[in-house]
């Protein structure tokens, strides 16, 4: 897909993934690997969730993302989401 993209002169962008941490971290790798981004990126949005269950990756300061040079993705799930929600929607008690 990139190749295509730089081949024809078509400009592309990686972003509006608004979702957990787990896919913005998914969408982060795929960025790092597109050489040529024409477009500021926007895989950030997963800052504005509240009961995101994944931790791991976190916007620095400067509103920049930062990949790990380890393997897989580098978030982690922090708790089941069944501890937060129950199967209603509705939020647990306590929670």
């Amino acid at each position: 897909m990139r190749a295509l993209c730089e081949a024809a002169g078509i400009g592309y962008r990686i972003g509006a993934t608004f979702g957990p941490r787990l896919m913005a971290a998914q969408a982060l790798h795929l960025a790092t690997a597109f050489h040529r981004q024409t477009y500021a990126q926007e895989i950030a949005e997963f800052d504005h969730l509240l009961d995101d269950p994944f931790d791991g990756l976190d916007v620095a300061a400067d509103g920049t993302l930062q990949a790990g040079a380890a393997a897989g993705s580098g978030v982690a799930l922090e708790r089941p989401a069944d501890a937060v929600w129950d199967y209603s929607g509705e939020p647990r008690s306590g929670a």
